[in-house]
C-alpha cells in the first residue's frame, strides 16, 4: 500500500513539473546616449529589463501601467559601480503611470526607438536618496539607452510592435514552487519506502 502511494506522489511530482517563464534583456543606458554629446563609458548604467508571463499582453499600455511593475511582473534593474537597484521599487503606488514618489521623476515609455525607454530622476527623489545613488549619471540628465543594442531593439519591437519573434531567445525558465514541492514530496516518499524495506 505504502509503495503504491509513494509511486503516485512521485509521479505527480515529476509529471506536473511546470515552468513559469520570465524574460530578460540586457543593455546599457547613459545620460548622453541620445544626445549630441559624446557619451562617457564611465557613466554607462547596466540595465536588466525583465518581465514574466503573468501579463495580459505585450503592448505599450501594459508596459506603461505601474501596477505590473509594482506587483513584480515587470522589473528594471540598474547597476552602476557595484550597486544594483530595482527602479520599480521607487514607483509611486498611488499613480497608475510610471511616476516616482513625490513627483520626483518617471520612467518614460514612447512608441519610437529613440525614446522608447527613458529614466528621468530628480534631485529630490526619495528613491535616489534612499539608495544613495550618485547624481551623475542618475540625476544629471536623463538615462537613455544606446539605440544600436540588439537586446534594446528586441525589447522595443516586442512592446511597441507586438513582435514576439525574438522572445524565446530571452527566456529564463524558473520552476514553479508547487512543482518543486511535489518533487520534494516524491523524494520523501521514496526515502520512506527505502526505510520500510530495510526494516522488513
Amino acid at each position: 500500500m505504502f509503495k503504491t502511494i509513494a509511486a503516485a506522489v512521485l509521479a505527480m511530482g515529476v509529471a506536473s513539473t511546470a515552468y513559469a517563464s520570465s524574460y530578460e534583456y540586457h543593455f546599457l543606458m547613459n545620460p548622453d546616449a541620445d544626445s549630441s554629446e559624446v557619451a562617457s563609458p564611465a557613466l554607462d548604467v547596466s540595465i536588466t529589463f525583465g518581465f514574466n508571463d503573468n501579463l495580459p499582453a505585450f503592448s505599450m499600455a501594459v508596459l506603461s501601467d505601474s501596477q505590473h511593475w509594482r506587483n513584480g511582473n515587470i522589473w528594471m534593474l540598474a547597476s552602476f559601480q557595484g550597486q544594483t537597484v530595482n527602479l520599480a521599487d521607487g514607483l509611486d503606488p498611488d499613480q497608475s503611470a510610471l511616476e516616482f514618489a513625490e513627483g520626483s521623476g518617471s520612467i518614460e515609455t514612447w512608441p519610437m526607438l529613440s525614446e522608447f525607454l527613458d529614466v528621468d530622476l530628480h534631485p529630490w527623489s526619495p528613491f535616489v536618496a534612499a539608495n544613495n545613488l550618485p547624481w551623475d549619471p542618475f540625476v544629471y540628465g536623463q538615462l537613455d539607452a544606446y539605440d544600436d543594442q540588439q537586446d534594446f531593439q528586441d525589447l522595443y519591437s516586442l512592446w511597441a510592435n507586438g513582435d514576439v519573434s525574438s522572445l524565446a531567445a530571452h527566456t529564463v525558465a524558473v520552476p514553479e514552487p508547487t512543482s518543486l514541492t511535489l518533487t520534494g514530496l516524491g523524494l520523501l516518499a521514496l526515502a520512506g519506502l527505502r526505510r520500510c524495506r530495510r526494516q522488513v
